[in-house]
């Protein structure tokens, strides 16, 4: 690939004489920045499967630079429209943030504090997440909820699903961190990852895909001095004598609960060993050939299998491989191969290339426009010094503060809708920020059914957030007698 020399287990760039940590910084920093980089770009293309979809959102096709945008949200019923601004994340960068938030001095992730603090307060400010992360977010709200058997169910389309089927990419795409604050660790990246993933994924292909990726990033961030089929082969070992890490007691009680119901996780997890391994092939084999056709062949565009964890992960690797020299070429392609999961497909695939071009190979006009861009940047060096374990405490984590009077927390104007712009609130997770926009909409296509109130708040340790609060129009009192619904007043939305 490139001229390089060791230094313990990191590989230097020559001629540059950089320290260790000079090195690795600008790898990590390269893969948050890209990973999120690539999430805003690929996210309004997510849901377009032609290029003539994209007017509906404001754009034009293809997508290369950061535009605003609108995001229409709520279903039939309770349509309401999301203005995004050029350099906004959607939910893959908002929760590797809140995983990175749980990461500890020796890159331990305090799943507890995510499970019960990061997802759900998470739930008030998501954009763009999926229904199967929603509803574990929401599952792991409840008083009496334990992270290691986060079990639960929830609807797709007409389908009642289970917890043991959530395979998606969900787990996949915010694990980042992990394998970036554990570069010269594996089996620590192994065992973090596998912990993380079972918070809010119980299928084998959801967990397989998060080791996988993280496992990838973990390797390309350390350096290595391998060509492309060698560094495949490596990770299809990896896949191939992977195992549920059983001793450890986490692990084994979240094993005892998930074989209580029809099947035996054990049972299945060979099929998706064997999926995973013939994926990273197929990966391999497309950096030649159209790329849309290595997605094609991996299930990326078709309804039942586009979100995968597994071909997901491998549509990143694929789209690395294809692109690991340019960046740019990388970001543009993934985010417009329409049809497929754009966002957290590319978002994955430029982690691995900001890790491997490092930082500077980054285009600026995007770096320049991306949100939260200081805030990025705090993260990747905490989590550099993680990673080199030089840190004693977690640095990013926010100043809660003294819990103010009532008209200064932040939850309660929004439920009461009464909001206000340039006002300084407060949040039981985030501590203190400043409204920087305020606005609201009547809710309903043919009639109004509501109105959504949403506020955009920039928090003093760096993120920024925008928060949504709805309230249904209440009923006339000539209005025919109905069955009482205890969810009248709670209509769920596709934040």
């Amino acid at each position: 690939m490139r001229e390089e020399r060791r230094v313990g287990q990191i590989v230097v760039l020559e001629p540059e004489l950089q320290t260790i940590r000079d090195v690795l910084h600008e790898r990590i920093a390269g893969a948050l920045l890209g990973g999120s980089i690539a999430d805003a770009l690929g996210w309004p293309t997510e849901f377009a499967k032609k290029p003539e979809d994209l007017r509906f959102v404001g754009l034009t096709f293809p997508v290369k630079e950061f535009r605003p945008w609108h995001k229409r949200t709520g279903g039939r019923f309770f349509a309401r429209t999301d203005n995004v601004q050029p350099g906004d994340y959607s939910d893959d960068t908002q929760l590797a943030l809140a995983l990175a938030r749980s990461i500890g001095p020796e890159g331990t992730v305090d799943n507890e504090y995510f499970a019960r603090s990061e997802l759900r307060y998470w739930l008030d400010y998501a954009r763009g997440a999926g229904a199967t992360v929603t509803a574990a977010a929401k599952a792991a709200s409840r008083t009496r909820s334990d992270w290691r058997r986060n079990f639960f169910r929830y609807k797709r389309g007409n389908r009642d699903l289970d917890y043991r089927d959530a395979g998606a990419n969900g787990a996949a795409m915010r694990v980042a961190p992990i394998a970036l604050a554990n570069v010269r660790d594996p089996d620590a990246v192994y065992l973090e990852t596998w912990k993380n993933a079972i918070v809010t994924h119980g299928h084998p292909r959801a967990i397989l895909g998060a080791v996988v990726f993280a496992e990838a990033l973990r390797r390309i961030a350390r350096g290595h001095e391998q060509g492309p089929a060698e560094f495949v082969a490596d990770l299809r070992d990896f896949v191939r004598a992977s195992r549920a890490p059983v001793d450890d007691p986490d692990v084994a009680y979240w094993l005892e609960g998930w074989n209580s119901g029809v099947n035996r996780f054990e049972r299945l997890w060979p099929e998706y060993v064997t999926e995973m391994d013939t994926m990273l092939g197929l990966a391999l084999d497309g950096r030649q050939g159209p790329l849309s056709e290595t997605y094609r062949r991996l299930g990326c565009f078709a309804p039942a299998t586009k979100g995968s964890g597994t071909a997901s992960v491998a549509a990143a690797l694929a789209l690395f491989l294809r692109h690991e020299e340019n960046f740019e070429q990388l970001t543009i392609e993934g985010a417009n191969l329409l049809g497929s999961d754009t966002d957290t497909i590319t978002a994955m695939a430029a982690s691995m290339g900001g890790a491997w071009l490092g930082y500077e190979a980054i285009p600026e006009r995007w770096a320049s426009l991306m949100a939260d861009y200081t805030y990025l940047n705090q993260v990747a060096e905490y989590l550099t010094l993680v990673s080199l374990r030089q840190v004693l405490s977690n640095s990013i984590k926010p100043r809660v503060g003294v819990e103010p009077s009532e008209n200064m927390r932040l939850l309660g104007a929004m439920k009461r809708q009464d909001v206000q712009d340039r006002r300084p609130y407060w949040h039981p997770l985030f501590g203190t920020g400043r409204v920087i926009k305020a606005e609201s909409q009547n809710v309903g296509l043919k009639q109004p059914r509501g109105r959504v109130v949403m506020a955009t708040v920039q928090f003093e340790f760096g993120q920024t957030c925008k928060f949504s609060s709805f309230q249904s129009v209440p009923k006339a009192a000539s209005s025919p007698p109905r069955r009482a619904s205890k969810k009248t007043s709670q209509i769920p939305f596709d934040f």
